[in-house]
C-alpha cells in the first residue's frame, strides 16, 4: 500500500538549505490546477511567478512520482484513523515546502495528521484560506499544534494583510531594494532551525522575507 513520503532537507557544500534538518510533506506544484493558474497569471507582482518550489521540484525531483503519490493519498479520500501516519521522532513538520492544498479533503487529512501527532508542531503554508474556512465551518476543529500560515501572494505588498480567519501568521516576500527603501523589518533569515518563528505559537503574526 502506498505511503506518504516525507522530504528530508539537508545542506550540502554546494547549496545551503534554509530547512536544513527539517522534514516536509509535499505535493507537486506542476500538477496542481491552482498553482498552474498562479504561474500563468498576468499579475507580475505575484510571488508565484518566480516560484522557488517549482524550481526545486524541477531540480531535485526528476520524477514527481513521490509528490504525485502524496497528492493522491491526501486529496482523493479522507484517511481512516489507522492509516493516518504517526511520526514519533519529529518535533516539527512542515507542510508544503513544495506544493499547495488541492481540495477540502487534502486539508482534512492534514488536520488528522496534526491531531494524531500532538507532540509535533505541524506548520502549513497555504494561499487557500477558502479551503481552510470551509473545512472548519463544516465542523472540524483546529488542533492546537496546527500552525496555519497564509502565504501572501503579492510581492512588496504595501500594507500588512491581516491573517485570515483560523490563521496564525502571514508570510510576506519583499525584494531587497523595496525592503531598504521602505524600512521593512525583515525577520525571516536563512536558518529555520535557528529561528522557529513560523513553527511556534507566539505573538509574531507577520513574517517577512527577502525574495530568493
Amino acid at each position: 500500500m502506498d505511503q506518504l513520503h516525507l522530504t528530508t532537507h539537508k545542506s550540502t557544500k554546494q547549496s545551503k538549505s534554509k530547512l536544513d534538518g527539517f522534514y516536509s510533506l509535499n505535493t507537486s506544484t506542476l500538477n496542481n490546477p491552482f498553482c498552474l493558474k498562479m504561474f500563468s497569471g498576468n499579475n507580475t507582482d505575484l510571488i508565484c511567478r518566480s516560484c522557488y518550489a517549482k524550481n526545486l521540484e524541477k531540480r531535485f525531483f526528476k520524477k514527481t512520482d513521490k509528490l504525485d503519490t502524496n497528492a493522491r493519498i491526501l486529496s482523493d479520500s479522507i484517511m481512516l484513523w489507522d492509516m493516518v501516519p504517526y511520526y514519533p521522532l519529529l518535533s516539527v513538520l512542515r507542510v508544503h515546502s513544495i506544493g499547495e492544498l488541492i481540495n477540502d479533503v487534502h486539508f482534512i487529512n492534514i488536520v488528522l495528521i496534526a491531531r494524531k501527532n500532538q507532540h509535533c508542531n505541524v506548520a502549513l503554508w497555504t494561499k487557500r484560506p477558502d479551503i481552510v474556512k470551509r473545512v472548519f465551518k463544516s465542523g472540524y476543529e483546529k488542533p492546537t499544534n496546527l500552525i496555519l500560515i497564509y502565504s501572501n501572494p503579492r510581492v512588496n505588498c504595501d500594507f500588512e494583510i491581516k491573517q485570515p480567519e483560523y490563521f496564525d501568521k502571514v508570510f510576506n516576500n519583499y525584494t531587497k531594494e523595496y525592503s531598504v527603501e521602505n524600512n521593512i523589518d525583515i525577520n525571516c533569515h536563512m536558518s529555520c532551525k535557528d529561528c522557529l518563528l513560523c513553527y511556534r505559537q507566539n505573538n509574531v503574526e507577520q513574517i517577512k522575507e527577502i525574495v530568493k
